[in-house]
């Protein structure tokens, strides 16, 4: 399902290179030059799917592989870091601001500045996120039909540079 893997984003003006590690909470940021700025770092404890969340995306996920029979499928499973635990980070983003979006639980998104320093979380309840602007995100939605949708909500800025969805 979530398997432990490096995530990389740039900067809107190309002169930072973000780079994640795949097993702890660490993001070295790179200049255009080549040279490590900085590391940004954050302790993270290891969080699992809930069982509710768990046993529906696994159905989905052993449905797109049908046509492996079951046995051969538990055996290549076996073999795979667990299905219910989430890495550290799932994904990173820049925004048009140049900050860094940095997916770190299902719906969780810490902000960081462009001086690698943490400015807040935001819970953005989208099933896949494609871009943060100053005022919005867009992303994905899916219905109970498993029918997806793109939509755009607005972030509201509120004191000291927070952010979270203007719906929330």
């Amino acid at each position: 399902m979530y398997f432990y893997l490096s995530h990389s984003a740039q900067s809107v003006d190309h002169q930072r290179f973000y780079l994640s590690d795949a097993l702890e909470y660490r993001i070295d940021v790179w200049a255009a030059d080549g040279k490590l700025m900085r590391s940004i770092r954050r302790p993270s404890a290891q969080q699992q799917l809930e069982d509710s969340v768990f046993q529906a995306t696994y159905v989905k996920w052993r449905a797109r592989y049908q046509a492996i029979p079951e046995a051969e499928f538990a055996k290549a499973v076996a073999h795979l870091p667990s299905l219910r635990d989430l890495p550290p980070i799932l994904g990173l983003l820049t925004d048009t601001r140049g900050w860094l979006w940095v997916w770190d639980g299902l719906d969780r998104w810490s902000v960081f500045d462009t001086g690698g320093k943490w400015l807040t979380t935001v819970h953005v309840p989208l099933y896949r996120v494609y871009e943060f602007g100053a005022d919005y995100v867009l992303g994905v939605v899916r219905d109970a039909d498993d029918v997806e949708s793109i939509v755009e909500l607005p972030l509201r800025v509120e004191r000291r540079k927070s952010l979270r969805p203007a719906d929330s």
